[in-house]
């Protein structure tokens, strides 16, 4: 078999051929396939390559997250042991919220009429609410659900902490 010779880049940007012959067709069939094997094999090759940088970003980003969990720990103990709901320093501040009781309706047949609006078939979450805080008793159809705690780090950059310095020098309110 006879070995088809490489052609080169430019030869993709210049124009057409006007003539092609059975035998030309036949070896552009072949470049055709030596093209696409070739961008096969480019892909197959990318996505490995994608593969080791998206198993590496996971690692980098599990052990930076381990680290953050463990730092926050620490601060969440401090907060709880002083009986705080937040605390600003001078790297950043932080805070923590207990969730709040909301009403999650869980079959709307079943939730009494009376805690529906009136001329509206819809149910007032705020009448059960109330009920609920009121008489301790949860309707029928209803749910009494404790929401999420949640606990919030925000780290000031330079340009924050910055504004920051200015706006206490501003109020004389430096305790130094």
């Amino acid at each position: 078999m006879e070995l088809l010779e490489e052609i080169e880049d430019h030869v993709y940007d210049e124009p057409h051929p006007v003539e092609v012959t059975a035998s030309q067709c036949e070896d552009h069939i072949e470049h055709i396939k030596r093209v696409r094997l070739e961008l096969d094999k480019d892909l197959a090759h990318a996505e490995e390559y994608q593969r080791k940088v998206d198993e590496y970003r996971e690692r980098i980003e599990h052990k930076a997250q381990r680290k953050i969990n463990y730092h926050e720990s620490c601060i969440k103990q401090h907060l709880d042991g002083q009986y705080l709901k937040s605390l600003t320093l001078i790297n950043g501040k932080v805070a923590k919220r207990k969730g709040s009781m909301r009403v999650e309706v869980l079959e709307e047949a079943k939730v009494p009429k009376e805690f529906f609006k009136p001329g509206k078939p819809k149910i007032s979450k705020d009448a059960i609410k109330s009920h609920i805080k009121t008489t301790g008793e949860i309707p029928e159809g209803v749910d009494w659900i404790h929401g999420e705690d949640t606990f919030k780090v925000t780290v000031f950059d330079r340009e924050t902490y910055r504004k920051n310095i200015e706006t206490e020098q501003a109020k004389d309110d430096l305790p130094f």
